[in-house]
C-alpha cells in the first residue's frame, strides 16, 4: 500500500505537506476514519489467501521438521533448540488463531475456522470461545464490558515480571472456564447468541478430545508426547505468550480513542514472522480487516501521521 494514499486521505492535500498534528483525540479519530475509509475503498481487507497458505506451510513445516530432527538426534542439546523453535511456532499458532477469527487467511469461512481450531488445539484452547470473546473485546476495548478486563499497569518491573510468570496459564484457564460454563448453560454475556453457544459446545468436544489424546500419549509413550508436544506447548504458554500478549493494552486508561489505548510493539523480522505481525496491535484495532501481510503498512502510517512514539521490543517494554 502506498503511504501517500493515507496521507491524502488524512490531509486532503499534497502528501508531502507536513500538516498532521496528531496530538488530540479528535485528530486521532480523524486518522482512524481516514484509514478505515481507505481500507474499504482500496479493498485492503481482502484475505491473504496465497500468502497465508505459504506462511502456514512454512511455520508448520518447520515445526514438523524440528520434531523429526529431535527424534532422530535424541540428544538434550538438540531437543533444547527444537523446543525453542517449536515453542515459537506454537506461540505463532495463537496469532494464527487470531488471524482466522478475523477471516484474514482465506475467503472461505469454513477454512478459516478449521485452521483456527487446529492452531489452538495443541495449546488446549477453544477457538469458538476466543472468537466470541475477541469480538466483544474489539467492541469495547479497554472500556467497561471488555472481557479482557481493565488493562494492567504496574509501577515496578518486578510486578510486571511476576504477572508474566502466571499470565499464560491465566489466559488458558480463562478460556477453558468460559467454555465450560457455556456448555453448562451459563454463558458470559458476549457468548449468549445461539450461534456462539452452539460453536462453543462443538469446540468443547474437540478440546476434550485433545486432552484425551494427551493423556493417552502420556500413558503409552510419555517421552515422545512430552518431547514433540507438551514441552514446547508449555514453553509457549508459560514463557512466550505472556511476553507477547501483555503489552497490547498495557497502561491503557480506557479514556480517549483506540489509538490511545492500544500499543504496537516494534520487534525484529524473525519474531514478526513467527507471530504473524500481530505485534502491530494498534494498527490492527484501527483496521481490523487488514491481514497480517498488509498490517505493517497501516502501523507505519499511524506512527508517522499521528506522531506516536514507537514502543520498543517486548523485553524493553
Amino acid at each position: 500500500m502506498d503511504r501517500q494514499l493515507i496521507d491524502r486521505a488524512v490531509t486532503g492535500e499534497d502528501p508531502s505537506a507536513d500538516v498532521w498534528s496528531g496530538e488530540t483525540e479528535s485528530d486521532h479519530a480523524q486518522l482512524v476514519v481516514a484509514v478505515r475509509e481507505l481500507v474499504a475503498t482500496r479493498r485492503l481487507g481482502a484475505p491473504a489467501s496465497r500468502a497465508a497458505l505459504v506462511h502456514l506451510m512454512a511455520e508448520w513445516g518447520l515445526a514438523l521438521a524440528s520434531a523429526v530432527i529431535g527424534l532422530v538426534a535424541d540428544r538434550l542439546a538438540v531437543w533444547i533448540v527444537v523446543w525453542f523453535v517449536m515453542a515459537w511456532v506454537l506461540a505463532g499458532n495463537a496469532a494464527l488463531n487470531h488471524e482466522a477469527v478475523h477471516g484474514h487467511l482465506f475467503r472461505s469461512k469454513a477454512a478459516n475456522r478449521v485452521v483456527g481450531v487446529a492452531a489452538l488445539a495443541p495449546l488446549f484452547g477453544s477457538f469458538a470461545t476466543f472468537r466470541a470473546y475477541h469480538w466483544q473485546h474489539h467492541a469495547l476495548t479497554a472500556r467497561p464490558g471488555d472481557p479482557e478486563g481493565t488493562p494492567l499497569s504496574f509501577r515496578s518491573r518486578f510486578l510486571y515480571a511476576a504477572v508474566l510468570l502466571v499470565g499464560g496459564i491465566a489466559v488458558l484457564v480463562e478460556n477453558l472456564v468460559y467454555t465450560i460454563i457455556t456448555v453448562a448453560g451459563h454463558p458470559p454475556t458476549w457468548a449468549r447468541a445461539s450461534r456462539h453457544r452452539r460453536a462453543i459446545r462443538w469446540n468443547a468436544l474437540l478440546v476434550a478430545a485433545t486432552v484425551v489424546l494427551a493423556v493417552v500419549g502420556m500413558y503409552f509413550d510419555p517421552a515422545v508426547t512430552l518431547e514433540v508436544w507438551l514441552v514446547p506447548a508449555g514453553i509457549a504458554t508459560v514463557v512466550l505468550l505472556p511476553l507477547l500478549l501483555l503489552p497490547e493494552h498495557y497502561g491503557a486508561t480506557g479514556e480517549g480513542d483506540i489509538v490511545s489505548n492500544t500499543r504496537s510493539i516494534q520487534s525484529n523480522r524473525l519474531l514478526r514472522w513467527f507471530y504473524w505481525n500481530t505485534n502491530y496491535h494498534a494498527a490492527h484495532h484501527v483496521a481490523p480487516s487488514v491481514s497480517f501481510n498488509r498490517i505493517e503498512e497501516i502501523d507505519d502510517a499511524l506512527l508517522e501521521q499521528a506522531r506516536l512514539d514507537p514502543n520498543g521490543g517486548f523485553v524493553r517494554i
